[in-house]
């Protein structure tokens, strides 16, 4: 049976064995047991046991050390078990949880007592964290006289007043403002620079009716900073003084409670802290003068990071708030000053959030526990006895000019060289906020570099808008605001502008497509709230078109921030000659782009080098997938085009033109061949750059060669809409196009029309087709025609027309040596022979129809085919396995191909198959899934297909029990297509 150990640490060492007390021997053993208890459950180094025990660097303790070591950890073993103290290389472990240790089991709690309050469970709060206080038997590590427990015992004393402090925030938070100003007094005399304590103090005499007594409390604490440190009070308290002279109704007291024993409990809390924690950590994090409002996601990755990384870089582009999510993170630290964890914080609550009438202290951390002091165990953070200190580094060029930045920012004496900082910083644990290293990152990699290697209990926090370049470094990306926080951000500076939207829906409404057109980032957002107080939202909207002139008014002590204009200007200034030739290329375009787009426009085969120079100075962000595909802000892309010149653009445009105009002379062929999958692909990640090459085409006969080569990806992709926009207006006979272009644009028109559910504009386009076929001499061009004029002759019922069409083409298909215009001849035989009723003949041809297209690689023809032999099966009566079959292949296949109307005409028919079979949870699950990607892509599958999918969506409208259809339905609307055919029941479609 597995025994529990649980040892503790606050007050003498202690250790338990099932409950059962352990005797742990002499000091030595003691302290060899309390150095792993720093990092209970983690492995330690024996370097790091010895030169905790010893109190010196390993070099110089003595040679008989290590063999003692042994000695001393087989006789702890012997006491504690074999299976509590192992060897794991290169050193020893406690196989322990850190909650095992009364001091982690308290650091846990505190952080949960925080994240319960943040959620507004304030007595559950309060309880946790008085209970955590109970762990308390003394000073912790009492009877532990080396150096490594005396300091941890220093942390863990600043983490215990951190705890009393916000104990007593809770109860004020409750009410219990009387019972504070009777006890507390005495604590903050013990403590008399903790502010923290002198502010609840203070609102609890104001709220008590004692004014007199809260303003003298804070010239008591005035004079003795000014006499001890010589300095004044911090913003916050200095603002709570204001507020009580000018008694202000914010500070109005919460009701009281009724529960005596709680307010028993409050006194008792005031006098827990019975001895002086040490000096207060000192700092240079300004205070809050608003709450961060979302990046909660990016504070918890930025506390994953600095688990097993000391050198952190925030990368983003200027307005996306790097400087505001590090100083944030800096700020929730100071509460016992360690690098990573904010899991106190939830992250759905509101950081902004106010406990008993004034700002919250910042989040609770939870101390992760100390690694070596010389060097740091990988994912031990350790805990900072001061700091951590913001260094601004805008303006600094040099290597001495960063120096004396940092030695000014942590208020250090006048230091020669880095040599003279990192005697300084190497004895010290503490997090530097390097802000605003892009303009010199050779420089700042050097001296960071050097930093980290010779002081080890340093962590960096970098905000940049390109990476280091340092070994270790780990980056943090910031990108544009969710639609949620960014909307929640333009309304609180709306509000801080005194305009108050909430009375009215319309200009509510446009708040978010106002963020959107912003691309939801925080400096554009803050800048065009803070115009509400002359504009309306919709007149911001038009203006958006010189947005420059809009987004300005920023801080004028920060140029970088006093607009948009400034901050884009910022990072363009920092780009080499042919990295900026690069942007303002790459900025035509409008819509994400691949490597092959970025080689077309920038001209150039070293394209690669620029899209990662400027992926990595945040000009452009990298989007996820096979192979990557980039974009570029619309602020950024406007900004480039205020400074782009006019031969720039139009050498750019014709570049993209003549591209895309190569790229549509292989599309339509490619896509029916074997490499379809990928050229669906293809054209769908440079589907930005096609539609600029149509818009900037010179002539009509360039739009027409663009669009007739790329329709067929169009149709599949669902594209109805810009396929016939490109074709709008274009006149093929004016424009001179050969016969084969003609002939393919009639197709074009009647697929997608056909597609876009307008079935009477079908028979003109058709019309026109099959004239200019009668005339051609281009056998290609006619077989081309003569598949998709049967294909509607079929459908509409002219079967003997379809199947004499239908076999011109397969004839010359097999003359010129095209397997895929045979496979499609076949399917048109296939649905003629289904439309005069013969399911037999229709599945012969249908068979052969899918083993060509499947020999040849045409998927699409090959998926097609299936569907149609699916409903030849359905209309046969057959609804088993086989039919189903048909149409769980079909789907694959689209799903690969990114074929959606395909794949909704699809599902579909495999409703109606599963309904036939009886499993009608099944088929709504099916045809929920249909509608909803119909609805997505704007694809309405029983206009296309009124024949058969229409009837069988009308025959499938609220089967059996109507909850348990609803329900299916609701299940299929949220299923991912590609996981549809899981979700269905496997064994029936065997």
């Amino acid at each position: 049976m597995q025994l529990v150990a649980t040892f503790g640490v606050l007050g003498p060492l202690d250790a338990r064995i099932d409950g059962a007390a352990v005797d742990l021997g002499p000091p030595q053993h003691r302290t060899v047991l309390a150095a792993l208890l720093v990092d209970a459950g983690r492995v330690v180094p024996t370097d790091v046991i010895l030169e905790r025990v010893w109190g010196t660097e390993v070099s110089d303790v003595p040679a008989s050390a290590l063999p003692g070591l042994h000695a001393v950890i087989s006789r702890l073993r012997g006491r504690l078990g074999k299976d509590l103290l192992v060897t794991r290389s290169p050193g020893y472990r406690l196989a322990v949880e850190p909650t095992d240790v009364d001091a982690g089991r308290f650091r846990a709690d505190v952080a949960e007592a925080r994240r319960l309050a943040a959620q507004g469970a304030t007595r559950q709060a309060r309880s946790l964290v008085v209970g955590a206080l109970e762990l308390w038997r003394s000073d912790p590590y009492a009877d532990i006289t080396a150096d490594f427990a005396v300091r941890e015992a220093e942390r863990l004393l600043e983490a215990r007043m951190s705890a009393v402090e916000f104990a007593v925030e809770l109860d004020l938070a409750l009410g219990l403002h009387r019972a504070l100003a009777d006890r507390l007094p005495e604590l903050v005399d013990q403590h008399p620079l903790r502010e923290g304590l002198r502010a609840s103090l203070m609102l609890a005499l104001y709220r008590s009716g004692r004014q007199a007594e809260a303003l003298s409390r804070f010239e008591q604490g005035r004079e003795l900073l000014a006499e001890e440190l010589g300095i004044d009070p911090g913003p916050d308290l200095r603002a709570l003084h204001e507020a009580i002279l000018r008694q202000d109704p914010e500070l109005t007291a919460a009701d009281a409670l009724d529960d005596a024993g709680a307010a028993a409990d409050a006194a008792g809390t005031a006098t827990t802290a019975s001895r002086d924690a040490g000096p207060i950590a000192l700092h240079n994090i300004p205070a809050a003068l608003t709450p961060l409002i979302g990046r909660q996601d990016v504070l918890l990755e930025l506390d994953a990071a600095f688990a097993a990384h000391r050198l952190v870089t925030v990368l983003g582009a200027g307005g996306m708030g790097k400087t505001t999510v590090a100083v944030e993170y800096a700020r929730r630290r100071l509460t016992d000053g360690v690098p990573g964890d904010v899991s106190g914080q939830d992250p759905d609550s509101n950081p902004g959030r106010e406990v008993a009438g004034r700002p919250s202290t910042p989040a609770d951390t939870t101390a992760d526990t100390t690694a070596a002091e010389r060097t740091p165990t990988p994912g031990a953070a350790p805990a900072a006895p001061d700091g951590p200190w913001l260094v601004e580094l805008a303006g600094v060029r040099t290597h001495d000019m960063l120096i004396s930045a940092v030695r000014d920012a942590m208020g250090i004496a006048s230091l020669p060289d880095i040599t003279a900082l990192t005697g300084v910083l190497g004895s010290r644990e503490t997090l530097l906020v390097l802000d605003n290293c892009e303009q010199f990152t050779d420089v700042v990699a050097g001296v960071s570099r050097e930093l980290l290697t010779r002081c080890p209990g340093l962590r960096i926090l970098a905000t940049s808008r390109e990476r280091l370049g340092v070994a270790g470094e780990r980056t943090v990306e910031l990108g544009p605001l969710d639609a949620a926080d960014a909307r929640s951000l333009f309304l609180a500076r709306a509000d801080a502008a005194g305009v108050d939207l909430s009375d009215d829906p319309t200009e509510l409404a446009e708040v978010g497509p106002l963020c959107d057109r912003l691309d939801r980032l925080p400096l554009a957002i803050e800048l065009a709230a803070a115009q509400l107080r002359v504009f309306s939202t919709e007149e911001l909207a038009g203006m958006l078109r010189h947005r420059w002139d809009v987004l300005s008014g920023g801080p004028s002590h920060n140029l970088r921030h006093a607009s948009m204009d400034a901050a884009v200007a910022w990072t363009f200034d920092q780009l080499s000659d042919d990295e900026r030739t690069a942007y303002l290329a790459l900025a035509v375009l409008d819509g994400p782009f691949d490597l092959e787009s970025a080689r077309a426009v920038t001209g150039t085969d070293g394209a690669h080098l620029l899209v990662r120079a400027l992926a990595d100075k945040s000009v452009i962000t990298v989007l996820p997938g096979r192979p990557r595909r980039y974009r570029m802000l619309e602020t950024l892309r406007t900004f480039a085009g205020s400074r782009r010149s006019d031969e720039l653009t139009s050498a750019v445009r014709t570049r993209v033109v003549a591209w895309v105009l190569a790229l549509a002379g292989d599309a339509d062929d490619e896509l029916r061949g074997p490499d379809g999958r990928s050229w669906m692909q293809l054209l769908g990640r440079n589907d930005a750059a096609i539609t600029a090459a149509i818009d900037w085409a010179p002539d009509d006969l360039t739009r027409l060669q663009i669009a007739t080569g790329v329709f067929w990806y169009w149709y599949r992709a669902g594209h109805a809409a810009a396929g016939l926009s490109a074709f709008a207006g274009i006149d093929p006979e004016a424009t001179g196009a050969p016969s084969r272009l003609a002939i393919r644009s009639a197709v074009a028109d009647a697929l997608l029309h056909y597609l876009a559910g307008d079935l009477a504009a079908i028979a003109p386009a058709l019309q026109r087709a099959g004239a200019l076929t009668a005339v051609s001499d281009d056998p290609a061009a006619q077989a081309y025609a003569l598949c998709t004029i049967s294909y509607f002759e079929a459908s509409t019922g002219a079967v003997a027309d379809a199947l004499a069409h239908a076999g011109v083409a397969q004839q010359i298909a097999m003359a010129i040596g095209s397997p895929q215009r045979a496979a499609e001849a076949l399917q048109s035989i296939g649905t003629a022979h289904l439309r005069a009723g013969d399911t037999d003949a229709a599945a012969a041809a249908l068979d052969e129809a899918i083993a060509q297209a499947d020999a040849c690689g045409y998927r699409w023809c090959a998926s097609s085919a299936r569907w149609i032999r699916a409903k030849a099966a359905i209309a046969a009566g057959d609804h088993g396995p086989a039919t189903r079959a048909l149409l769980v292949v079909a789907l694959a296949d689209c799903i690969a191909d990114a074929d959606w109307t395909s794949w909704v005409v699809c599902a579909v028919a495999l409703a109606r198959v599963l309904d036939g079979a009886g499993d009608a949870t099944g088929a709504a699950t099916a045809l929920g899934a249909a509608l909803r990607r119909g609805e997505q892509i704007g694809y309405d599958p029983g206009a296309m297909d009124p024949i058969d999918t229409g009837v069988y969506l009308a025959g499938l409208d609220g089967h059996g029990d109507p909850d348990e259809w609803a329900a299916g339905l609701e299940r299929g609307r949220s299923v991912d297509p590609a996981r549809l055919v899981d979700l269905l029941d496997t064994s029936s479609m065997a």
